[in-house]
């Protein structure tokens, strides 16, 4: 799934190019490899959400701090190995 994330973002390159040039964000010293980081994130969060409200992740608990995550758990590495 993560190398079908990674083609998917390669795809849109291009039309994220044409978008950076139609915003005055270069004008405000932002440079287009400022942006795919930001667009990145913000895809996950969204991709996050809609996952979280049709069932398919567990909803992220708030904590006493304020904060809201969810744990996860994976398998113990053996030998320098996961399982």
């Amino acid at each position: 799934m993560s190398k079908d994330l990674v083609v998917l973002f390669e795809k849109k390159r291009q039309k994220m190019e044409r978008a950076f040039r139609k915003t005055s964000l270069s004008q405000q010293g932002w440079t287009l490899s400022d942006i795919p980081q930001c667009l990145f994130a913000n895809m996950y969060r969204g991709a996050r959400t809609i996952l979280e409200q049709r069932g398919l992740l567990s909803p992220r608990e708030k904590h006493e701090n304020g904060a809201a995550w969810a744990f996860w758990a994976e398998e113990p590495e053996t030998n320098g190995r996961k399982k």
